[in-house]
């Protein structure tokens, strides 16, 4: 007999699955912001790429099953907020998934989803980052230091899946976010072109300078006044830091001694100083500069006023020891001078400790005498006083104001014998006191009148006794004008998270007295900015890509050998030739480079040409079958001015 039990049922075959774990130092994915293509410092490169190969970090046990294919990678996102700021935007970098191989970074821009970086990971597990903006770094620091971040624990992880074969799985994940790197990016401020200007009003320089700004963006930039020493020019700037947010700058050095005061305000990404004559209580005004530094690598120097008006005071113990009377007394600044009369017949006048008065004592002023202050300048506001009272009684004078030949106003005043001085004041109505009016306050009159006015006749009428007084203390506003100036400015360029560089400006103002006849501007060897005044100027670029604007008159824009040496590569431009001013392009040192001085007018006939594109003219130089454009003038000329030796022999070249 048989029986059987059945061991199916009894029999519990209990499944394998596989396993999987992290192991080892997994990669570093390091980026630099400086190599994103298009907007980091460097540009290119590959540095702003990361690649890690992270399979090694996973150890697989694929159990009793065997493992079905290859290990499967995938991205996954524990939190969609990062720790990571947009240095542009200021926004919170935000992740989101693109397939299981890809998480991006991210910003809104305009309704736009717009890469921060992405993380991909491929089949073999290996990771890349890809940084595409600029994030806001921990440390603001001077120019590029590459200072890192890293994205916080717990956003994004690379996970490893293994599969065995009967379809049981295992996953592994190594967070990512300690292994990640993004290096900073820094601005890089460069050269600015050199300024040289002819100090006259209305007088404006355009020039140049390289500025990136890096992967972070524009976040502004500064421009002050260099404190200090401007190199080995001998000038001397010395700043101090006022209220309201202005600065006063006082300049010395090769004769100079005047002060101005400058602010500043942002303009579109760049900056605007604008820099004054007065100061008073915080309200800056006469103006002298403006410079505008914008962010796209351009900048404006506009020289508005080369001199200002400032109070002055002459007195008569300047001429104590001029001995007698004079026909006339100037003031040292040249703006005032005095004459006198009596009944209307010219007479001596003198300057004296006591005062000013007709005659040749000048101890007093008499009835029928008459001063005369005739100033250079139109006046708005002019003060003295009547002192050094002598006798009993008092004086009746007449105080005429005209403006050249033509009368304002008109005061005759009685003025008893003060116990002291007596004080003048002629200043221009207002809203509280008309004009032809006076106002006196103690032993102070007032005199309001209709307009400015460059001359004041004080005739003394009659006495009703004996009283006798001078003049002196003349307060006026006088007309200063700088002399040659170099300044210097320091400009800074800052970027998204705070980063800056640096770089001078250096602006030089050619004054003196011959200007307006016509100067003599040198630039450097480097790139530079020249601009001529009213006068015949001579511009001489020397080296570099120099900018020549000559104003007017018949200016002379002398031209570098280095145009044609350096093969095309550097030439200058003319901003304003004009044939009609007698306007002359010297060429005489690239064709001595070319002839060794020797050339005649039928040489710089044959070598020299001028063409026309429709906006500007091209000046080349051929010889030896080198064609080398030697200059560039905006606008268009029917023939060319040229000096073609050192003997200043010219010819004209037809366009």
């Amino acid at each position: 007999a048989k029986a059987s039990i059945d061991l199916g049922s009894q029999i519990t075959i209990h499944d394998d699955g596989p396993a999987i774990s992290a192991t080892g130092t997994a990669p570093t994915l390091s980026v630099d912001e400086s190599f994103i293509p298009g907007i980091g410092s460097v540009g290119g490169g590959g540095g702003n790429v990361a690649t890690g190969d992270f399979s090694a970090n996973f150890a697989v046990i694929a159990g009793a099953d065997g493992q079905s294919g290859s290990v499967a990678y995938s991205l996954t996102i524990g939190n969609t907020t990062t720790n990571l700021v947009d240095a542009k935007t200021g926004q919170t970098v935000m992740l989101a998934q693109n397939g299981a191989g890809e998480v991006d970074g991210y910003v809104t821009i305009n309704g736009v989803q717009t890469n921060v970086f992405t993380l991909t990971v491929d089949a073999s597990g290996h990771v890349t980052m890809t940084e595409l903006r600029g994030v806001k770094e921990a440390t603001a620091s001077l120019g590029d230091t590459s200072e890192g971040v890293s994205l916080s624990s717990g956003l994004v992880s690379v996970t490893a899946t293994v599969t065995d074969n009967d379809g049981d799985t295992a996953k592994a994940s190594i967070d990512l976010g300690s292994q990640i790197t993004i290096h900073d990016d820094g601005p890089v401020l460069g050269t600015f072109e050199q300024a040289f200007i002819v100090a006259q009003d209305n007088q404006v320089a355009n020039g140049t300078y390289s500025v990136n700004f890096g992967a972070d963006g524009d976040s502004g930039m500064t421009v002050g006044v260099y404190n200090g020493d401007v190199g080995t020019t001998g000038y001397h700037l010395a700043t101090s830091s006022l209220s309201g947010g202005i600065t006063q700058v006082n300049v010395t050095g090769n004769g100079d001694n005047y002060t101005f005061y400058y602010n500043t305000h942002s303009v579109n990404g760049g900056v605007e100083l604008d820099a004054y004559f007065t100061n008073t209580g915080g309200t800056l005004s006469n103006t002298f500069f403006t410079l505008l530094i914008n962010p796209d690598g351009t900048y404006t120097y506009d020289l508005d006023n080369v001199g200002f008006l400032q109070q002055t005071t002459l007195s008569g113990s300047v001429f104590g020891s001029s001995g007698g009377g004079q026909p006339s007394l100037i003031a040292p600044d040249g703006q005032l001078a005095i004459t006198g009369d009596v009944n209307g017949f010219a007479a001596d006048v003198k300057g004296s400790n006591n005062g000013f008065a007709v005659g040749d004592t000048g101890l007093q002023m008499d009835p029928t005498e008459t001063l005369h202050l005739n100033f250079s300048q139109e006046q708005t506001s002019v003060s003295f006083i009547l002192t050094q009272w002598q006798g009993k009684g008092s004086a009746t004078v007449d105080f005429k104001i005209l403006d050249g030949n033509s009368g304002v106003n008109d005061f005759i005043i009685s003025i008893p014998k003060p116990s002291g001085d007596s004080t003048i004041q002629i200043m221009q109505a207002d809203a509280t006191h008309a004009a032809n009016t006076y106002v006196l306050n103690g032993s102070t009159y007032t005199l309001y009148v209709g307009s400015h006015f460059d001359h004041v006749l004080v005739d003394y009428v009659s006495t009703t006794q004996n009283a006798t007084f001078t003049l002196n203390n003349i307060t006026y506003n006088e007309h200063v004008t700088i002399p040659s100036t170099d300044l210097q400015f320091n400009v800074t360029a800052i970027d998204g998270d705070g980063d800056s560089s640096s770089s001078s400006l250096l602006v030089n103002l050619l004054g003196g007295t011959n200007v307006s006849s016509g100067t003599t501007i040198t630039g450097t060897s480097g790139d530079d900015v020249l601009v001529g005044g009213s006068g015949n100027d001579t511009l001489v670029g020397n080296g570099g890509h120099d900018t020549m604007t000559g104003g007017a008159g018949a200016d002379t824009f002398v031209i570098n050998a280095d145009t044609w040496n350096s093969h095309g590569s550097i030439h200058d431009l003319i901003t304003d030739y004009h044939s009609s001013e007698n306007d002359v392009v010297d060429l005489s040192k690239v064709l001595d480079a070319i002839f060794g001085g020797s050339q005649t007018s039928s040489d710089a006939l044959n070598s020299v040409t001028a063409t026309s594109d429709g906006t500007n003219t091209h000046i080349d130089v051929t010889h030896n079958g080198s064609t080398v454009e030697v200059a560039t003038l905006s606008g268009i000329s029917s023939t060319i001015h040229i000096m073609y030796d050192d003997a200043h022999n010219t010819t004209n070249v037809t366009v």
